[in-house]
């Protein structure tokens, strides 16, 4: 039986990777129906097996596969600063137009507050901090507080700070790799020289 190495399908669209991706996020998407409007206890997964949820699953699903494509990233990366800004662009150009669209275009529609008041409440204010992934706060004033479980918008905006995280952590082994590459390179560079055939001819 042949063997199939997992790194010779990464590239191109001969892997399947996106058809994974879209189940995951259909998952998340389903199970979030449940946790928003009943709360975890209704999940389909979670009342099978009391400790899981389709989209806890899930999320562990996208962070393997992102794990192992941004660690091919890392260790092919021109430098470190070229890593820093391809992951800041897949991150934050995207994660402010969510916040703005859900704090300027949805927070005024959907709040239950009138508009002064829902521009001048700090949950308003602290919901953009969102962008800087400093600290997440889901919650905007007077929206989605209609008796449900959760008033949160846009919740899974909570797992991107755990994903910059994993990619500094990635930079950090990469680069820590790297070095001792380097340091084992320079260490063999002499032995290798004492060793080439110019010197054995001069002795």
């Amino acid at each position: 039986m042949t063997s199939v190495r997992l790194d010779e399908h990464e590239h191109g669209k001969n892997n399947n990777l996106n058809l994974i991706r879209l189940i995951l996020a259909s998952l998340v998407i389903l199970s979030h129906c449940w946790i928003l409007l009943g709360g975890v206890e209704t999940e389909p997964l979670y009342r099978l097996t009391g400790n899981l949820d389709l989209g806890g699953v899930s999320v562990i699903g996208f962070f393997f596969i992102s794990g192992y494509l941004i660690l091919k990233s890392g260790l092919r990366w021109s430098s470190p600063q070229h890593y820093v800004a391809a992951r800041a662009l897949r991150i934050f150009p995207a994660l402010l137009l969510s916040v703005v669209l859900c704090a300027v275009v949805l927070g005024p529609f959907a709040t239950k507050l009138s508009i002064p008041d829902y521009v001048l409440n700090p949950l308003t204010r602290q919901f953009f901090w969102q962008a800087t992934l400093h600290k997440v706060h889901l919650a905007l004033p007077g929206v989605f507080q209609d008796g449900r479980r959760l008033q949160e918008v846009n919740a899974p905006l909570w797992t991107l700070p755990t994903e910059w995280t994993m990619y500094t952590t990635v930079m950090t082994i990469c680069l820590l790799h790297k070095w001792r590459f380097s340091l084992d390179r320079s260490a063999w560079r002499p032995a290798r020289q004492s060793f080439s055939p110019s010197c054995l001819r001069c002795r």
